[in-house]
């Protein structure tokens, strides 16, 4: 008989699975939570999600939420030493594009394809939804989504999610990359990331 993995990972987070909020081949909302810290809440604008928060497993992260759940609670050599504001209890994960796919560059499958919506029709509508009890710290961490060919959907689409968030104070994680983009989350560990928030110079 296999045993039942714990829902809990081993950095201490767990989904929440009131607020997952998935349809189909989007998932629009990923909020992770733990017990202890301040009681923050972190609020991370990716670019689109991978298998993390799946119906079959809801509590299994992947990479990027690991990566980001290591910097929230400041655990390891590269994080450990960072200043700690928040003492984050929650992370809510969203993202430009709402469509699912552990391989960015098949985004542009979905571009080409006029019957494939992959921002997700109720996409923008629940970053408003987050907003609604405005989150402690607002990362933007999209990346430059160097493998995705169509890169006019990807700047099209960070203009319309900056739009919703404008108003919030929005940050990001280390200065920007030569292409003048957030660091992806998945990122953080590795140098040139200094891991620091730092002020983003939104557009809107």
């Amino acid at each position: 008989m296999s045993q039942r993995r714990s829902e809990t990972d081993a950095y201490g987070w767990r989904t929440d699975t009131k607020t997952l909020d998935t349809e189909g081949d989007y998932r629009y909302l990923l909020r992770r939570t733990r017990e202890g810290g301040d009681g923050s809440h972190l609020m991370i604008v990716g670019l689109n999600p991978s298998n993390a928060g799946q119906e079959d497993d809801p509590h299994k992260p992947d990479n990027t939420v690991q990566v980001v759940e290591r910097w929230a609670s400041r655990i390891g050599r590269k994080f450990g030493a960072l200043p700690l504001v928040h003492a984050y209890s929650a992370i809510t994960f969203v993202n430009l594009f709402a469509w699912r796919h552990a391989v960015p560059e098949e985004l542009d499958l979905v571009f080409s394809d006029r019957d494939v919506d992959a921002v997700g029709p109720r996409n923008l509508l629940a970053i408003g939804f987050v907003l609604e009890e405005p989150p402690n710290t607002v990362v933007v961490a999209w990346g430059d989504a160097e493998d995705v060919t169509d890169q006019a959907e990807v700047a099209k689409q960070i203009q319309a999610v900056e739009t919703v968030l404008a108003g919030q104070v929005i940050e990001q994680v280390g200065t920007l990359t030569r292409q003048g983009r957030p660091r992806h989350g998945r990122s953080w560990q590795f140098k040139p990331c200094d891991g620091l928030l730092r002020p983003y110079p939104s557009v809107v």
